[in-house]
């Protein structure tokens, strides 16, 4: 049996869903002891676990199956140079967040957004990494090189 609190979250959940998420293809599923929601965007799995406290505890999202805050972090640590290059700047990996900011006016599609935002700086970015071999393999000269990074 489903406790009031697990209760609380899928009716917040179902609103969620009617109000902002008609525009995606996802799949819901009640489990034992969280709710389950899978988002399908572009050729990623979005997986957000609700468990007991939605909408007051932060959901637990994952991309392709990797946790979202360390998929970020991950990226973060590997490309920082490359995101000065790109004029994107982040502070801290680990803060820089909608779930680490988290409270009970916030909503999935605010995760949702600030992923497709951040897939849109991972494109960028590995834009600049061809363009890096692009450089190295063709000995492109760093005028055209500053030039071409200008528009990415």
């Amino acid at each position: 049996m489903i406790n009031s609190a697990m209760m609380l979250a899928e009716r917040r959940i179902q609103k969620e869903l009617e109000r902002d998420l008609l525009d995606y293809k996802y799949r819901y599923k009640k489990l034992e002891k969280c709710l389950k929601l899978t988002i399908e965007i572009d050729d990623n799995i979005l997986k957000f676990m609700i468990l007991e406290g939605y909408p007051f505890k932060t959901p637990i999202v994952y991309v392709n199956n990797i946790n979202y805050r360390d998929r970020h972090k991950d990226k973060f640590l590997r490309y920082k140079e490359l995101l000065k290059l790109i004029n994107e700047t982040v502070e801290c990996p680990c803060c820089d967040t909608v779930l680490c900011k988290w409270s009970a006016g916030n909503s999935l599609i605010e995760i949702i957004k600030e992923y497709k935002e951040r897939e849109e700086i991972y494109k960028r970015l590995k834009m600049v990494l061809n363009l890096n071999i692009l450089r190295d393999q063709m000995g492109l000269d760093d005028l055209l090189y500053n030039y071409l990074i200008g528009y990415i």
